[in-house]
């Protein structure tokens, strides 16, 4: 999931839009299902909407079929200003606030791996050595990895400093 969330990260911050390049900031406003639950995560800028759903892959549909129907409803076919940057005199807010930790754009996925056509008869396997193997690289890979030079020093604003993007979004390594 990470590699799809950094190739999707890439995108947008490459992407001129509203005469601006990229978000002015990273997403960070979590959004509930209708249930109440944890859903994702939620950014709106500049007529854009960026949402990273919880528990789900590229088959969002299938994975979490109400927060789909939910997204679709509420923010494409809807209205919905979670996650809406506004300018509010000379400073910017965001509708339905932020959560810091959200700001690396990561969630948690789970570890099986999807087999199958998803129209026929599928499955979830979860092969133990590859999902060591890794979790073993991940622990290494991380506790070695230095910041890049142009990486930002945390600041009141960007607690895990990595801001200014993309040299450090969304991972501050």
């Amino acid at each position: 999931m990470t590699d799809r969330v950094c190739r999707a990260a890439v995108v947008i911050q490459n992407t001129t839009f509203g005469g601006i390049q990229g978000f002015s900031q990273p997403p960070s406003t979590p959004w509930y299902a209708d249930d109440g639950s944890f859903a994702g995560i939620v950014h709106q800028e500049r007529n854009w909407t960026y949402l990273l759903f919880k528990g789900a892959g590229h088959l969002v549909a299938q994975q979490q079929p109400a927060n789909a129907y939910q997204f679709l409803r509420d923010f494409i076919l809807g209205n919905d200003p979670t996650g809406m940057v506004v300018n509010v005199g000379d400073q910017t807010a965001v509708i339905g606030g932020e959560v810091s930790s959200f700001a690396a754009a990561v969630l948690p996925g789970q570890s099986g791996i999807y087999i199958g056509s998803g129209a026929t008869q599928s499955t979830y396997t979860f092969p133990s050595a590859t999902i060591a193997a890794w979790e073993s690289y991940i622990v290494t890979a991380t506790a070695t990895a230095a910041p890049s030079p142009t990486h930002a020093a945390p600041s009141a604003r960007d607690p895990v400093g990595s801001w200014p993007w993309p040299t450090g979004w969304p991972y501050p390594w």
